[in-house]
């Protein structure tokens, strides 16, 4: 689950209960924007343990905005240079999906590299932070999410040296790395 332009974080517990119970991403997300009285201002995507996707772009989000979905991913930005950064990141992480020996931090490096040289936002590149969680071999759990600036170079570095990345993360990669945030992901994965 992703929430961003006017977030709502909420849609994260609420849609995994929907879908724990049986619900399509799909029909999670369109309940939960049914009772949403400021979904128009929402930006928000569900995918399953199936890769199945849903997601909604609010029409009062802002330009440009939109999103892009596929088997077992969904891109999804506002304040974008245009619909071509959107076309970039998905074709981006549909090619790297395909290639020998690549994971899932490949795929989704591919993708955010790919959104920047279309574009990326339009007030400039900002940041982005990217956490792939193996657990016990069993699945894999992204968390991506906007922080403080932290240069390309750094995220894309395949040991994923957050000490060296300190001066620009501060105290944002304690809290998203601390064991207790995945720790409920953990039991569902089993």
């Amino acid at each position: 689950m992703a929430t961003q332009a006017r977030a709502r974080l909420s849609y994260g517990p609420d849609g995994l209960s929907l879908m724990e119970g049986g619900k399509a991403p799909r029909e999670a997300l369109d309940l939960l924007l049914a009772i949403d009285p400021d979904g128009a201002e929402r930006q928000v995507a569900f995918i399953d343990a199936k890769g199945r996707t849903a997601a909604h772009t609010g029409g009062g989000c802002q330009a440009f905005a939109g999103h892009r979905e596929g088997k077992n991913y969904c891109v999804q930005g506002n304040l974008l240079a245009g619909e071509g950064v959107l076309t970039s990141m998905a074709e981006a992480f549909e090619v790297a999906e395909k290639k020998e020996g690549a994971e899932l931090a490949d795929w989704l490096l591919a993708a955010l590299q790919a959104g920047q040289t279309a574009g990326g936002d339009r007030r400039g590149q900002q940041s982005a932070a990217l956490l792939v969680v193996r657990v016990q071999g069993r699945g894999r759990v992204a968390r991506m999410t906007a922080t403080s600036i932290c240069a390309w170079k750094i995220i894309r570095s395949r040991s994923m040296n957050w000490p060296g990345c300190a001066p620009c993360t501060g105290s944002f990669t304690a809290r998203a790395v601390r064991e207790s945030r995945f720790r409920h992901l953990e039991s569902k994965l089993k």
